[in-house]
């Protein structure tokens, strides 16, 4: 791809695969995009701003819930005239969005109609535009500028290093942090994937993660500059609910949209006839043996080509029939899930990157040998990955170096310098690598705790185990500096409630199930199977339900979904207090 800024992608795409076209689900009615039309949409954007006395440099904001083709068009728009595009995710605080607002010092935010439930109170001014809502915002018509043409051609030519984008992650403590990302940051990420990708122009895809997050919107470049056809919808339930429409080819997931399929089909599995059901339960253990990292006798190809005659098939039907590929990233992925799936022929790859690194770091790649589930994956090209300080287990902290490390924290040199040393990027994580070139990680640095016996444990580990059972939705280990390890948990009150009907316990609020003797029971009996995969100081000796549900606007999340610990342990410092007392 040789383009020099983003805003580049759209022409190039519009010269390449002009009928090509994007749609997005607006209100039940899929509406059709051009890329040529976008341009043009684009171009009403920038002379909207130019009237605005937006300059090169000024900071516009996007407030958005998902992707679409006016996303796209608002975010060029910005880009083509010097501009600097701050998408703003939904979810946060008010305390955190009035944080960035002034950080970044936005002139204006573009923000789209289904955002006005959450609407903060800023005092930049709000530019509505029409996703679903009014039909003729007043950008899409705003007379075109006669020195457009001329600002674009010269901010054509300037260095490509240049900043693009700023893009505020939320850590667990402290304010939002503004990773500034260069236009040569986000192409060469491009490069360096694309061609790694299950993608060719006349394929289908399906965009519904939001492009506020760089994972999604380095995505969605890519589908441009790949001649692919692209299909916005604003929600998972959307996009699961049409795909039999979209018939995608590829798409890219968080893992808990991949855990909420596969344990819908182990529900479907309940309600067969007896002949049915053994052989779906067969193909499912047979299933998560897949991979060439696990021993099996010589009649298992037999036993897949039988398998996806008699079960198989049906799954792959049921996403539209044509998937080549998934991409998941964002969090770790339960390795059974994506074995099952990918002996379906639903090829999953597990993914791994950051806001910091434009995202993408490495991932498992789609041909059969450079594929290990259970790890992130090969380290994309021209990207270099260090295990520093491994103990002798190999483990140690991630470093990486490459085209797209950022450029550095907004307004924050002091942090930058902290963790970009001679081109290279602290992660943050700590990871080894299995055979010697798949990369795996075991957790946040930051997360890892001794408890008061001095063992090292590594929280997210036990996490993901406590989140495979079919009746937790999210929970939290405890145990720094204490003699054994604890857990808050949220149940998945639906599949509780579904629980209690089949065992004819009387249901009632949340609040007073996560206190029934039963489910308590239940839950231990959980436990007791997690207990036996881990070692003895890692055992959960203790747990708590709650009946609230975790999320970035109550607190309790991160804008990427992650845990804010600190916020937690405060608000159950109660409970954790009696896990400990004698």
């Amino acid at each position: 791809m040789d383009i020099n800024c983003l805003q580049d992608i759209l022409t190039n795409r519009s010269g390449n695969s002009p009928n090509k076209n994007l749609f997005h689900l607006e209100e039940g009615i899929w509406k059709a995009y051009t890329p040529p039309g976008l341009i043009k949409l684009a171009d009403h954007v920038s002379s909207y701003l130019m009237a605005k006395d937006c300059i090169v440099g000024d900071r516009i904001g996007i407030l958005s819930i998902a992707g679409s083709p006016l996303w796209l068009a608002v975010d060029l728009g910005i880009l083509q005239i010097g501009c600097i595009t701050v998408p703003v995710h939904e979810g946060l605080s008010s305390s955190e969005y009035e944080y960035i607002e002034k950080d970044a010092g936005l002139k204006l935010v573009f923000i789209d109609f289904k955002a006005l439930s959450f609407e903060p109170t800023l005092n930049s001014e709000l530019v509505h535009f029409y996703q679903g809502g009014d039909p003729n915002p007043e950008w899409a018509t705003w007379p075109l500028n006669p020195q457009l043409p001329e600002l674009k051609t010269k901010c054509k030519k300037m260095d490509s290093n240049r900043l693009a984008t700023i893009i505020y992650t939320s850590g667990s403590t402290g304010n939002p942090k503004g990773v500034m990302l260069s236009h040569h940051n986000i192409i060469s990420n491009i490069n360096n994937t694309l061609s790694l990708l299950p993608l060719r122009a006349g394929h289908s895809v399906l965009s519904y993660l939001p492009v506020s997050h760089i994972f999604e919107r380095m995505v969605v470049y890519a589908y441009l500059v790949s001649g692919v056809c692209i299909y916005f919808v604003d929600t998972p339930k959307e996009a699961f609910q049409n795909i039999m429409i979209i018939r995608p080819h590829f798409f890219t997931a968080v893992p808990r949209i991949l855990e909420t399929v596969y344990e819908s089909l182990i529900e479907q599995v309940q309600g067969l006839n007896f002949l049915n059901k053994k052989i779906a339960r067969w193909a499912m253990r047979e299933a998560k043996k897949f991979g060439h990292d696990i021993p099996k006798s010589f009649l298992y190809p037999i036993k897949m080509i039988l398998l996806r005659m008699l079960v198989f098939r049906k799954w792959r039907n049921a996403l539209g029939g044509r998937l080549k590929g998934v991409l998941v990233g964002a969090a770790a992925m339960n390795p059974e899930i994506s074995r099952t799936f990918s002996a379906a022929g639903i090829k999953i790859r597990e993914g791994y990157g950051m806001t910091e690194t434009s995202p993408v770091i490495s991932f498992n790649r789609f041909e059969h040998k450079n594929n290990q589930f259970g790890t992130v994956g090969l380290p994309i090209p021209n990207t270099s990955v260090e295990i520093r300080k491994p103990t002798e287990e190999g483990e140690g902290e991630i470093w990486v170096k490459g085209h797209g490390v950022m450029m550095g924290y907004w307004q924050n040199d002091l942090l930058t310098k902290e963790v970009i040393q001679n081109g290279w990027f602290n992660t943050g994580d700590v990871g080894k690598f299995m055979a010697k070139r798949f990369l795996k990680i075991t957790d946040r640095k930051k997360n890892i705790f001794k408890t008061s016996s001095g063992k090292y444990v590594y929280p997210s580990r036990i996490e993901q185990l406590l989140s495979n059972s079919f009746f937790v939705d999210q929970c939290m280990v405890i145990g720094f500096q204490k003699p054994y390890i604890a857990a808050i948990i949220v149940p998945e009150f639906g599949r509780l409630e579904k629980w209690c009907t089949q065992n004819q316990i009387h249901w009632t609020a949340p609040t007073y199930m996560v206190h029934n003797p039963k489910i308590l029971q239940l839950f231990e009996d959980e436990i007791v199977k997690i207990n036996v995969l881990l070692k003895s100081y890692e055992e959960i000796k203790k747990f708590n339900l709650v009946s609230d549900i975790w999320s970035g606007s109550t607190g309790e999340l991160s804008g990427t979904q992650k845990l804010r610990r600190a916020y937690l342990m405060k608000k159950y410092e109660k409970e954790i207090k009696a896990f400990y007392e004698l």
